[in-house]
């Protein structure tokens, strides 16, 4: 994940700041050198700590929209062929 993408949280437990099935925009990647401690991210809707350093990433799923991008894409250039 990074800055900018869009996320569902899938697992608030414990964490009073997060909300599950809301989407939240990822501000930050904190990567965690150690196997038992994932990866975090930090979100632009939250307002935690000073010091916390994101949360969990298996809290979150990514929101793909990469095929509306491409849909969106192809709509526009099809209508620009067809102005022509």
């Amino acid at each position: 994940m990074k800055a900018g993408d869009k996320v569902i949280c899938i697992d608030a437990v414990g964490m009073p700041m997060l909300k599950e099935d809301k989407i939240y925009t990822v501000l930050a990647f904190s990567p965690r050198n150690a196997p038992q401690n994932p990866d975090g991210i930090k979100l632009v809707e939250t307002k935690p700590p000073l010091n916390f350093d994101g949360f969990r990433i298996d809290r979150f799923r990514k929101i793909d929209t990469d095929w509306a991008d491409e849909l969106l894409k192809g709509i526009q250039e099809e209508e620009l062929v067809n102005v022509c």
